[in-house]
């Protein structure tokens, strides 16, 4: 009997390849992500540090010009800031769709995996109800050969007087 072969074979080559696809963009996203909420950290520390830099100024006094530029810094980042948590929402919501075709991807690859292992099974039974039969075939066909040897040798004493 032939061996297996899986007749979607290549379908469920190509679904292991789009999952994997899909894994990878998961992971670059995750980093992506991870990169800017280190942004967003060093932002705040930094919205921190004018702000410090601004009581510090007040406190042992300084030009109004320096306060002015101080106070505009600090403003420019927390525009950033604002900015830098759009970006961060984006990607959250990036990540929760790659997540959700991901588990799509996984489901079609199970169904196929699970024919797969169906036909394999199926296979499998054929395989053995064949090896069956054969053995069948040469379990009759020895003892018809027996049979014909003794009826022949009986046949040959007959003859025999």
């Amino acid at each position: 009997m032939k061996s297996f072969k899986f007749r979607y074979n290549s379908i469920l080559l190509l679904l292991e390849k789009k999952e994997n696809a899909i894994k990878n963009k998961l992971n670059s996203t995750n980093n992506e992500l991870s990169l800017l909420k280190d942004y967003h950290v060093e932002l705040m520390n930094s919205e921190k540090n004018y702000s410090d830099v601004l009581n510090d100024k007040l406190n042992s006094g300084c030009k109004l010009n320096q306060v002015k530029n101080i106070d505009y810094y600090k403003k420019q980042i927390k525009n950033m800031i604002l900015e830098q948590r759009k970006k961060i929402i984006k990607t959250e919501d990036e990540i929760f769709n790659i997540k959700k075709e991901l588990i799509e991807s996984s489901k079609e690859k199970k169904i196929m995996e699970k024919l797969k292992e169906k036909k394999h099974e199926q296979y499998l039974i054929e395989f053995k109800l064949d090896e069956e039969k054969t053995i069948d075939q040469l379990v009759t066909y020895s003892n018809s050969l027996r049979r014909w040897y003794h009826v022949r040798k009986s046949i040959s004493k007959w003859k025999e007087p």
